[in-house]
């Protein structure tokens, strides 16, 4: 099958019962055991740069991209509404 992706797991893998039941219970073990590594955190303050002007500029894009998509009767792509306004001539 092109194209589709299936994902396994370990319980996948464990084909008796009595395999899964000792899974689980590896895993609930090491679960108690180590501590979990911690997510790596991104800072914001370049996304909060602009401030309130940037979030009003994204809500009035938005609002513009739902209207486009109300008068529209295809699925229309935010991408191709900016390509065809920057390739109108000024």
């Amino acid at each position: 099958m092109r194209g589709v992706v299936r994902s396994h797991t370990l319980m996948d893998e464990a084909k008796t019962p009595e395999r899964k039941q000792a899974l689980a219970v590896m895993l609930h073990g090491r679960c108690e055991s180590e501590t979990l590594v911690p997510l790596e955190r991104h800072r914001l303050e370049l996304f909060y740069a602009d401030g309130p002007a940037a979030f009003e500029e994204a809500m009035r894009h938005r609002d513009a991209m739902a209207m486009l998509q109300y008068e529209s009767n295809k699925l229309i792509r935010p991408f191709d509404v900016i390509r065809k306004l920057l390739s109108k001539p000024h």
